[in-house]
């Protein structure tokens, strides 16, 4: 018998944890947009289309945008073509020249 990866708890903690950066990052006004963008990166744009890797995907996208809704623009468009991409720049090192 194969167990799942990843609990539903983890994946509601992981909900939870996006919840609360678009909280913190993001103004009231922009959060509606934000979401929205979320919102195009479906199922289908991660690998054995995986809730894990979804979530994944939305949390470093906000990661990586700094509360800036052009960013979460341009790298949702980045999640769609290889989500992977997305994670991998999330879990970079910061550099001199990068904003985190």
């Amino acid at each position: 018998m194969s167990k799942e990866p990843f609990t539903r708890d983890e994946l509601l903690n992981m909900a939870q944890v996006e919840s609360n950066m678009l909280q913190r990052d993001f103004s009231p006004a922009d959060r509606e947009a934000v979401v929205e963008l979320l919102d195009t990166i479906t199922l289908a744009h991660v690998m054995a289309e995986s809730e894990y890797n979804w979530r994944n995907t939305r949390l470093a996208v906000l990661e990586l945008a700094h509360g800036d809704v052009d960013q979460v623009a341009q790298l949702v468009q980045c999640a769609q073509r290889d989500f992977r991409d997305v994670i991998y720049w999330a879990v970079l090192p910061p550099t001199k020249h990068s904003r985190r």
